[in-house]
């Protein structure tokens, strides 16, 4: 049904009780340029639909309980400015897809899920990123190679299974490094 609202540019129900899956229909909502649905209590997979949606600048799906991976179309969202799917139950490993979303602002926060595997090199790309949060996920490959971004200000990779860090001579402006809770053995 909300299919049919072909116009909308703004579909912002966050903070309520929602309950269901995000419907495969909202990548029919080719004028929207604001999904915001967090803090509800969505459950089912994040739609790869959501690909469609070329006119997006801020995808908020964070505090959920969704699951699956993140579709590797939302690297398709070339306009995208903010991204937030933390606090929810995401699995499998990171698309390197989202590499590509070098428009991101300020803060990357893909905490408090169930990711796997390395932090893609292609996340490098993204060079206005001050914030990356990553903490208290599965992540367990050591080559985490963040590029040479020297935007990054807050780096947290904490509560996670890492085994080593490389560290960067460009992340000049890196005020906070957060890697509690790992496995790291490193001199």
């Amino acid at each position: 049904e909300v299919g049919l609202l072909s116009g909308l540019g703004g579909l912002e129900l966050y903070n309520n009780q929602l309950t269901r899956s995000i419907p495969s229909e909202v990548g029919l909502l080719s004028d929207l340029s604001s999904l915001n649905l967090d803090s509800n209590q969505l459950t089912g997979s994040i739609p790869s639909e959501v690909g469609l949606l070329s006119e997006l600048y801020q995808l908020l799906l964070y505090n959920n309980q969704l699951t699956g991976s993140i579709p590797s179309e939302v690297g398709l969202l070339s306009g995208l400015r903010r991204l937030h799917l933390f606090s929810n139950q995401l699995n499998g490993t990171i698309p390197t897809e989202l590499g590509s979303l070098i428009n991101l602002e300020a803060t990357f926060n893909l905490s408090s899920n169930v990711l796997t595997g390395t932090v893609p090199m292609e996340l490098g790309n993204m060079s206005n990123i001050e914030k990356l949060h990553m903490s208290n996920n599965k992540l367990v490959d050591s080559m985490l190679h963040l590029g040479n971004s020297a935007s990054f200000t807050h780096l947290n990779l904490s509560q996670n299974e890492l085994i080593s860090f490389p560290f960067s001579h460009s992340w000049t402006n890196l005020e906070m490094l957060d890697l509690t809770e790992n496995k790291i053995n490193q001199e």
